[in-house]
């Protein structure tokens, strides 16, 4: 939806959290905010009235999700190079490319946290 909207102020606010995750990988912002920001600044950008009635569930949901498979991964922030791929799709107009990078995102996540699980009721 926010590759869509081409709303040019949202998309700024992507590319700003976006930045925020490059300065945390160089120990210069707080990785979780700054990934947290990014994506719910998606939200913001899909210009979705629904979608931003969940922001603060969202927010609560990302802040869990994020921080135990970042933990999982045995990483402090996550890939740079992996929201870079949405931003780049959401700010050339190409829905079907942020919906593809997006789902690799959330699929990664869902297979550790998967694994995780499966892991935990083996012992």
């Amino acid at each position: 939806m926010a590759a869509n909207n081409q709303d040019i102020e949202k998309i700024t606010d992507i590319k700003d959290a976006l930045e925020r995750m490059k300065a945390a990988d160089e120990g210069f912002a707080d990785p979780l905010e700054a990934d947290i920001d990014f994506h719910l600044a998606i939200l913001a950008a899909s210009g979705n009235v629904f979608y931003m009635q969940l922001r603060s569930f969202t927010e609560a949901a990302l802040r869990v999700s994020i921080r135990y498979t970042n933990h999982l991964k045995g990483v402090r922030s996550a890939s740079y190079s992996a929201h870079k791929k949405i931003y780049d799709a959401i700010e050339s107009g190409n829905a079907q490319a942020a919906i593809e990078t997006s789902r690799e995102l959330q699929l990664e996540a869902l297979e550790l946290i998967t694994h995780k699980l499966e892991e935990t009721k083996g012992n």
